[in-house]
């Protein structure tokens, strides 16, 4: 089956192998950001970090985004060793009063080199969970260096240079009662990197991005709908 690949395809293969099977590990911890709690526009924020503090801290804008620059994200290979490098984040939001979450949408940019032959590849899966009550939704996704989504290849290339990729996904919080108003985020990233004999690999992640999109709760839109056809039906 693996006959005609080269050996970084076929190491990179067994890396991916060993990402999906490894299931969740026992973990430390998160690294608490220097900003793990606060305020924004439409919602409150605790618990916030990640497992190797490679996400950094992040920046808030615009009361309701959080905007991460990442300097020490980044899988090398070379003269054929592999690479995998990954982080955890998770943080919780607290809706205001009168506000429920409706999406989380994350955008990251980064950079892949080349001097050589070699393999890159980004892999996430983002959770978002409604602490009370219960209830979990997930989205798993790749991506190429371009910014296509959801291929099962690797970047290859026998060139060289620095390019740079860009991606974009989210999650929708589906409309039940009661309504998603506090929620954990969880965001799991890899980068693995492989490269043949006498070759270098890299890639990196500059910058992740997590828009909070909060909306009036439904069930207080459905009561307000009601006290105003009250009124309207008063003689």
């Amino acid at each position: 089956m693996l006959r005609g690949l080269s050996v970084s395809s076929v190491v990179f293969l067994l890396l991916l192998m060993w990402l999906i099977a490894s299931g969740k590990p026992v973990r430390a911890e998160p690294i608490p950001w220097s900003n793990s709690s606060g305020v924004g526009a439409f919602f409150d924020w605790s618990s916030g970090g990640s497992d190797s503090d490679r996400f950094g801290d992040p920046v808030l804008a615009n009361g309701n985004t959080f905007v991460f620059s990442p300097s020490s994200f980044e899988a090398t290979s070379l003269d054929g060793d592999p690479a995998l490098t990954g982080d955890r984040l998770e943080v919780r939001l607290q809706a205001h009063q009168g506000h429920a979450f409706t999406r989380i949408e994350i955008h990251e940019t980064g950079e892949y080199e080349f001097d050589g032959t070699g393999e890159t590849m980004v892999t996430a899966a983002v959770f978002g969970i409604n602490l009370d009550p219960y209830q979990l939704t997930k989205d798993e996704w790749s991506f190429q260096a371009e910014g296509t989504e959801a291929s099962p290849d690797p970047l290859s290339s026998e060139g060289e240079g620095t390019r740079e990729w860009n991606g974009m996904y989210f999650i929708d919080f589906p409309g039940t009662t009661p309504s998603w108003q506090y929620i954990q985020i969880v965001l799991d990233d890899n980068l693995m990197a492989t490269s043949d004999s006498s070759s270098k690999s890299s890639i990196k992640k500059k910058s992740v991005t997590i828009i909070v999109t909060p909306e009036p709760d439904a069930m207080l839109l459905l009561l307000f709908g009601s006290l105003a056809g009250s009124r309207r039906r008063r003689p």
